[in-house]
């Protein structure tokens, strides 16, 4: 079990570093083309994707160990965390525009591009 958990959590750091590089490029990237607001929106939108990153590592963590004891508990901790995760995306983007008054392009690229670092992360990580 201690295994399963440093696999989990080396892999979640490891997705969390594919992102964060990920998201330096895309905020350099805006912050020569669109200026220095766009390139702060979009480091908020990489943010948002790092945190539900870790909210879905977590869960995953939780998932596990109820598994040992009840798969339908652990199957319920992991439908509760994806709208957890995505409840929680929305709040963000409704904050980041609205509240901080944020680009909403720049969050967008940010965290889209975010995400498929992740996906690519993931899928890279599962060939070796």
């Amino acid at each position: 079990m201690n295994s399963s958990k440093s696999g989990v959590a080396s892999s979640a750091r490891r997705l969390l570093i594919i992102q964060l590089v990920c998201g330096a490029i895309v905020a350099i990237a805006f912050g020569f083309t669109q200026g220095l607001d766009p390139a702060v929106s979009s480091l908020f939108g990489v943010g948002i994707s790092i945190v539900s990153m870790l909210l879905l590592s977590s869960g995953v963590r939780r998932a596990e160990q109820s598994a040992l004891v009840d798969p339908k508990k652990s199957m319920g901790l992991l439908y509760f965390g994806a709208v957890q995760r995505f409840v929680l995306i929305v709040v963000f983007f409704i904050i980041g525009i609205k509240a901080l008054a944020l680009d909403p392009l720049g969050i967008s690229v940010g965290f889209i591009a975010a995400q498929v670092s992740n996906i690519v992360g993931m899928h890279s990580s599962n060939k070796s």
